[in-house]
Order: structure tokens, then C-alpha cells, then sequence
């Protein structure tokens, strides 16, 4: 080995975040490892973009009858996602109000805690210079430009770097303009990616499997992609490319690649600190991003080289 996801103010009832975004409140819950919390809020994020995709409560009713008993629910709890966080936003009673736009926020709130922990686990925990490093370096402008809640994300490495560690700048000042739109792009298609992927593997069979090419290329399922913050052209190339529903393996495989692209492209670009790149990766460790479920060695490459 080469090396050892808009701003948020007040949490009240609601907490005010990305872009003005009413994010839902962090219900909190006891996390038995990071690996676990990670996969299940990734799994919310497929929930609620399930749930932004459906045309109507029909389509609801009918995904989560899939996600209860069948072959769409061994491949995703194979492949490593937990179905009840899937089921939560598809099946409940208030999923027909779950348009694109109102699953967002969620799909914020859930992104920025995976983030959080998978950053909070790249660095060894007993590294607090590490930690004080991120803490002092990161720029809110570039993680609120990924939607991610920057706060979240910036206080979790103040945390965990001791007493030297401050942030700098001070909240809401940035000392650098947003990522470049490719940059943003380059994010959006990973993300992509792993919904493109996860939605394949939910066809019951070749012939629905194809409906989703077509679908795909719908200018009303584009609109939905779109406020999910997707790119319709990588979901559509990845579902009309298919020839078969990808199996729990191929699913994982992918999964991992998108989610490591998705992550390395924030950490490269979260910061313009002066010699930022090589700094942040003095601290990275393969081995604890491969913990968390990401590809260490991929993630490094890509930051790093």
C-alpha cells in the first residue's frame, strides 16, 4: 500500500442547512461501529431517492412489496445495505408526499453523516494532529458546494483534534471559491453511479431491466434526477448498458468504486490550503478507509497522485 457529501446554522426543530435547505432534525441513534451507521445512512439515501424517483404511491406500494420479500431484497442485504433504512422512506404512510424535491433534504442529512464518519475514519483516531490539520484547513464554501453540511462535517474534525485544534476561517468565511463545476460534476456522476447501480440490481428480471433504459430517458425522470442532484446521462448510460440484473457481487464491486470516487473527489477538493493534497496525505490510511467499506488504495490514488 502507497498511504499508511451550503451552510447550516441553527438546529431547532428543524436544522437550517445547505443552500437553505430545511434539513430534519438528527435523530441520533447508537452506532455499534462506523462501518454499520455508514451503511445504513447510505441505505436511507437509496430509500429516499426511491422514493423521489415514484411516480405515484402505486410505485411505492409496489417497491416496497419488492423490498419486503424477494430477490431485489437478498441482493440488497447481500451486496451490504440494510433494507429497513430502504423500507423507512418508501413504505411509510406519508412516502406519497415523498416527491423528488422533499427527498433532498434527507438525502443531504444522510449524505453529510456518511461523510462524516468515513473522513473521521480515513485518519487513525489516535492521530489528533491529523484531526487538528482537517479541523484548521477545511473550507466551508467547498464541502456546502457538494451539499454536505459543512458544520457537521467541520465540527467532527475540531472533535477529534484535541486542544490545538481551531478552525480557521471562522464560520461561513471562506478563503477560497467554490469547487469548479467539474469538480461538482465529477461528484455528481459517482453519485450517480451508485444509485444507477442500486436501481439495475432492484429490476426483477431483464424485461423490466429494460423498461428502466427507456424510462431513463424520459424528460420527467431526468427532472427527478436532477432535483436528486443526479446526472441523468450516467443514470441512463448505466441502464441501458445492462444485459443482465447485476447480482449482490457486482453490485458491491461497483457500489464501492462510486462511493470511493465520490469521497476522494471532496477530500481532494475540500481545501486550498497551501500544499493541501500532500499534507492530507501523510495522514490518510488505506486501512481504515477499507474499514468503512471504501477502497483504500483507490481513494488514495486519486487524492494523492
Amino acid at each position: 500500500m502507497q498511504c499508511i457529501a451550503f451552510l447550516s446554522a441553527v438546529l431547532t426543530a428543524l436544522s437550517v442547512g445547505v443552500s437553505g435547505l430545511a434539513l430534519p432534525v438528527n435523530e441520533g441513534y447508537a452506532e455499534p461501529c462506523e462501518y454499520t451507521a455508514i451503511k445504513q445512512n447510505q441505505s436511507s439515501i437509496l430509500g429516499y431517492q426511491l422514493a423521489g424517483i415514484a411516480d405515484s404511491p402505486r410505485d411505492n406500494d409496489q417497491t416496497c412489496n419488492e423490498l419486503k420479500n424477494s430477490a431485489t431484497a437478498r441482493t440488497f442485504a447481500d451486496s451490504g445495505l440494510d433494507l429497513p433504512n430502504i423500507q423507512k422512506p418508501v413504505c411509510s404512510a406519508s412516502s406519497s408526499n415523498t416527491d423528488a424535491v422533499a427527498a433532498l433534504p434527507y438525502i443531504v442529512n444522510a449524505n453529510t453523516k456518511v461523510f462524516t464518519s468515513q473522513i473521521t475514519s480515513a485518519i487513525p483516531a489516535s492521530n489528533q494532529e491529523g484531526f487538528a490539520y482537517l479541523c484548521d484547513n477545511i473550507r466551508f464554501k467547498q464541502l456546502s458546494a457538494f451539499y454536505l453540511d459543512d458544520n457537521t462535517i467541520v465540527g467532527a474534525a475540531c472533535d477529534r483534534g484535541g486542544p490545538e485544534a481551531a478552525i480557521s476561517p471562522q464560520p461561513f468565511v471562506s478563503l477560497a471559491p467554490p469547487p469548479a463545476d467539474q469538480v461538482l460534476k465529477n461528484y455528481n456522476v459517482a453519485a450517480s453511479r451508485q444509485f444507477a447501480w442500486n436501481w439495475c440490481a432492484k429490476a426483477k428480471d431483464t424485461n423490466e431491466l429494460q423498461s428502466y433504459c427507456s424510462m431513463a430517458g424520459q424528460a420527467e425522470f431526468k427532472q427527478k434526477l436532477n432535483s436528486l442532484q443526479l446526472d441523468p446521462e450516467t443514470v441512463r448510460g448505466i441502464a441501458c448498458s445492462q444485459q443482465q440484473v447485476p447480482n449482490a457481487q457486482t453490485l458491491a464491486t461497483k457500489v464501492k468504486n462510486a462511493q470511493s470516487d465520490q469521497f476522494a473527489t471532496v477530500v481532494r477538493n475540500m481545501s486550498n490550503a497551501p500544499n493541501w493534497r500532500s499534507k492530507i496525505c501523510g495522514y490518510l490510511s488505506c486501512a481504515e478507509m477499507d474499514k468503512v467499506g471504501l477502497d483504500g488504495d483507490r481513494v488514495w490514488n486519486k487524492v494523492c497522485q
